[in-house]
Order: structure tokens, then sequence, then C-alpha cells
């Protein structure tokens, strides 16, 4: 009987290693996730220009730090389309660009979001006047942050993700 008590134990040992082992999988997966966020706010100055306020955040929700990228074609940037109306339908006029941490010395050794922190910026954009076409802006927000352990054949391998939202014209 006592035998049979022993192995039950050693089952249950196992068994709840075994569920630790996956825990620290599943942790460390979800502390390689990023939530990028965007929001924007047209003003209509004087003149007839806008000026669009966007506002984008980057959060770390695990436990472990985001680096972003200060490699060409990899920096957190910020886009802002037209979307105007035309014949045939909506399509994209003008595209603007910017990368909102510039000269914050963004570089591979420099966290910029630890785990569980949030980092805000707000860009400016002075965009010309609209048109009478013009419906609004596409803000689009594209984060890429290099894969630690994946440097391997000297080929930088990323997670990106990306957060959007249209701000009608007022």
């Amino acid at each position: 009987m006592t035998n049979g008590w022993v192995v039950l134990e050693a089952l249950a040992t196992l068994g709840a290693t075994v569920v630790l082992m996956a825990g620290a999988v599943v942790a460390a997966f979800y502390g390689r996730k990023a939530n990028p966020a965007v929001e924007a706010e047209p003003t209509v100055r004087p003149d007839g220009s806008v000026v669009l306020a966007v506002r984008v955040s980057i959060g770390a929700p695990g436990v472990r730090s985001i680096r972003m990228a200060k490699t060409p074609g990899h920096t957190p940037t910020i886009t802002v389309t037209e979307v105007l109306d035309g014949e045939g339908g909506l399509h994209d006029g003008e595209e603007y660009k910017e990368q909102p941490f510039a000269g914050v010395g963004i570089d591979e050794s420099d966290e910029i979001v630890s785990g569980g922190e949030t980092v805000a910026k707000t860009t400016l954009f002075t965009l010309a006047a609209p048109t009478p076409d013009l419906v609004g802006w596409f803000v689009t927000f594209f984060v890429d942050v290099p894969k630690r352990w994946r440097r391997w054949p000297r080929q930088m391998h990323w997670w990106s993700w990306a957060a959007d939202t249209f701000v009608k014209r007022s």
C-alpha cells in the first residue's frame, strides 16, 4: 500500500513540473508581445491647413522589456495617408511619415519600454488645406522589435506590430 502512494506522489510531482514548464513557455512568448496604440485629432488653422496631433503609445504587457530597432526600415514609424473620394470610390492621396521616437536614443542596447510599462509620444503633422474630395486621414503606427535569439545566419528577424485609426475630416 505504501508503494502505491509513493508512485502516486511521484506522478503528481511529475505532472506539476510539466504544468510549471508549460506556464514558463507561455509566459516567455507572452512577454514578447507589444501593445501599440494610436489616436489622432485634427485642428484646422486660420489659413485652412490642418495640424494633426497624433499620439502613439507602446506597452510591454509581459515581464520582458521591448527594445525597438534603429535599423533603417525598422524604426517605429507613423504614417498618415489622405483618404480621397473620387471616381471609382475611395483611394489614397498624399502620404506623410514621421519617426516619433527619433532623437530619444534608440539603439539595440536601450530598453525603451520595460515590462509592464507603456511609453507615449505625441507628434504633430502639418497637412495641406483639405480638398473637397478629402474624406479624412488613415493613421498607422508601425513597430518592429528584433527577435533576440534569432540572429543566425547573420540576418535579423523581427516581431512586427501595427495600430491604426481613421480620422474624419472636421
